[in-house]
């Protein structure tokens, strides 16, 4: 177990790394009965140093009473990130995420073991180029590091969430502290985004940004994410940027994008820059995706990077709540 830890964070330096308001849907927010979203997701991977299978979930699961029958609205949630190989390697990670709900009006407060806001919600979310292994690898310099050290390194955290929505914008917070796994410290997230709809191609633009603290015994750290997504129906393309103190000094940028043909086949292309720290790595990648009986999904996906990064080929099939 910490030897994939050790494996993962090391292959990521390698390779481095509106004013009204709207009541809660979906995505974390407040919906009557019970709701899922996320997915499941087993591949045969091949990146020229380990080749087997890999499985990944991530799922959010959460039941709430209905919303427009009381002014207070309670609730549970309940994450699962997991990640294990079968073969080629013996990784067998998981993390649970129980919270308890408390909603009013268009305001959620969730108490337990909450998601960082980081984490979801506000940055739009992306598997690198279709390959859920590659991008758990670099998922420390483009997500959460609470949330990657949760799940590769056995941290258990608890905390609070806030969530709220003002018309077109979004606003949310997160406290955590870990006190286990060799690791003390506490977590601060805090993220917002704002969505503009107007004519043209890309009708709808959103502007998202995040900043996350880490507090441990020492100088605290701070990770940043700023970026940008627009979309229409067939086409999503966005940029993200990056700057890390943890795990260690980098700055990342993110360019992807996906064009769905039809309401079965996709394509993805995604690129990512790591610099710092004498580091000077770029990762890109293209995937393809095949979704049938509604929710059910094969998918291809070739990366490749300068600087040695060797080739990797990845093939899967999964499922999407």
């Amino acid at each position: 177990m910490r030897r994939i830890s050790t494996m993962l964070i090391g292959a990521v330096i390698l390779a481095a790394h509106t004013a009204t308001a709207q009541p809660f849907q979906g995505n974390g927010f407040l919906r009557d009965g019970f709701d899922i979203t996320g997915y499941t997701d087993l591949s045969y991977f091949d990146d020229g140093t380990d080749s087997g299978t890999f499985g990944r979930a991530d799922l959010d699961m959460e039941f709430t009473t209905d919303p427009n029958a009381n002014d207070v609205v309670l609730g549970f949630s309940l994450g699962f990130d997991g990640a294990k190989e079968f073969t080629g390697g013996t990784m067998s990670q998981g993390a649970f995420y129980p919270a308890l709900i408390v909603g009013f009006g268009n305001n959620k407060v969730s108490v337990g073991a909450p998601r960082s806001v980081i984490n979801r919600g506000y940055i739009p979310e992306t598997i690198f180029a279709n390959n859920t292994r590659l991008d758990l690898s670099i998922s420390a310099f483009t997500g959460s590091i609470l949330s990657f050290g949760t799940l590769i390194n056995d941290f258990h955290p608890y905390g609070l969430r806030y969530d709220g929505v003002f018309g077109q914008t979004k606003v949310g917070f997160s406290a955590h502290r870990v006190d286990n796994s060799g690791v003390k410290a506490d977590f601060y997230a805090l993220a917002m985004s704002h969505t503009y709809t107007m004519n043209g191609p890309l009708p709808e633009v959103t502007f998202y940004g995040g900043v996350e603290s880490i507090n441990p015994v020492g100088p605290s750290k701070i990770n940043y994410t700023l970026g940008v997504e627009a979309r229409s129906d067939e086409l999503r393309l966005g940029m993200l940027l990056g700057n890390r103190d943890s795990p260690t000094n980098t700055n990342t940028v993110e360019l992807y994008g996906k064009y769905q043909f039809n309401n079965s086949f996709s394509t993805i292309a995604s690129v990512l820059r790591f610099t710092g720290a004498g580091i000077d790595r770029t990762i890109y990648g293209i995937g393809a995706e095949y979704t049938f009986l509604n929710n059910a999904y094969i998918s291809a996906s070739i990366a490749d990077g300068n600087n040695s990064i060797d080739t990797s080929y990845a093939v899967s099939i999964g499922w999407r709540f």
